[in-house]
């Protein structure tokens, strides 16, 4: 089991491994896309990616929730353990798409004034 320490130092690799790959992703592969489409994939990703779900009723620390969903579904107990880390991911994405849609119309109203 990991202490306290290594908890949250694997914690924060975890998130700022996220933040990497989404700006990589958002300056290499939307880079000449729309800003309102690079900013809801973005949100998407963020969403998908640094959510955060307990991997089991009795579990008192926090993991990945797309780790946790897919492992439950595969591995445990099917969509009946998966389905609370899968309601997660799915409000993770969409409250991610609507905050980055969100400032994309605020960028782009800005531009035009």
């Amino acid at each position: 089991m990991l202490t306290e320490q290594s908890y949250a130092v694997a914690l924060a690799l975890y998130l700022s491994t996220g933040l990497l790959a989404s700006v990589l992703v958002y300056r290499f592969w939307l880079k000449g896309r729309g800003l309102v489409f690079r900013r809801l994939v973005l949100g998407a990703m963020l969403g998908l990616l640094l959510a955060p779900a307990y991997p089991s009723a009795e579990a008192e620390t926090l993991a990945p929730a797309l780790i946790v969903g897919l492992f439950n579904l595969l591995f445990v107990g099917g969509w009946s353990s998966a389905k609370g880390a899968f309601t997660v991911l799915a409000m993770a994405g969409a409250l991610g798409m609507a905050l980055f849609a969100a400032s994309a119309v605020v960028a782009t109203s800005r531009r035009t004034h």
